[in-house]
């Protein structure tokens, strides 16, 4: 019995492969001509195999796989923008508080403000509450009561109308929140 090999085996990463032999062929000039080749001792030449770039390994299924993620992070970025001040505008926006500490007590009336802080620049009566403004200190003073003469301190609003100072009521809290839901007048 005589044993022989069908094909050529390489040895590669520690397994025994067919020896597979690749022949490149270089690209053509543009106006070059195909030239015949003469076999060298007799051989034969091999057959010249075409060069994928790609391979049809992408299948349909992974395309659309890959359509659907852009379309998804495409879609991200347009609701990020949108949302972020763009169209719909609910971004929220913050501001930094202005907090003074004022040496203002419930029980201060209009005098007491006055001796206090100085001459208001402007006062206005609302109903049951006296404003005074301070343009200097950026300031309203917000006095409430029944009539002018028997308006308390409650709190002072910032330039932009925003709580600066509260003041705590015995057994009633603070008056942060009526000064916070106070509408401007």
């Amino acid at each position: 019995m005589i044993v022989g090999l069908m094909a050529e085996l390489e040895y590669r990463e520690g397994v025994v492969w067919p020896a597979e032999r690749r022949v490149i062929e270089m690209p053509r000039a543009v106006n070059d001509a195909p030239r015949a080749r003469l076999p060298q001792s007799g051989r034969a030449l091999a057959p010249v195999v075409g060069i994928r770039l790609e391979g049809e390994r992408t299948s349909r299924a992974g395309k659309m796989a890959v359509a659907g993620v852009a379309i998804g992070v495409a879609g991200c970025v347009l609701a990020i923008s949108l949302f972020r001040g763009g169209v719909i505008a609910t971004r929220a926006f913050y501001a930094p508080v202005f907090r003074v500490d004022l040496p203002l007590t419930p029980e201060d009336d209009y005098a007491a403000v006055v001796r206090t802080l100085g001459q208001p620049a402007a006062e206005r009566w609302d109903k049951q509450y006296e404003l005074l403004a301070y343009p200097q200190r950026k300031l309203y003073i917000i006095l409430k009561g029944p009539g002018r003469g028997d308006a308390r301190y409650i709190g002072a609003m910032d330039w932009n109308w925003r709580p600066a100072h509260a003041v705590d009521l015995a057994g009633y809290g603070s008056t942060y929140g009526l000064l916070r839901r106070l509408p401007k007048f």
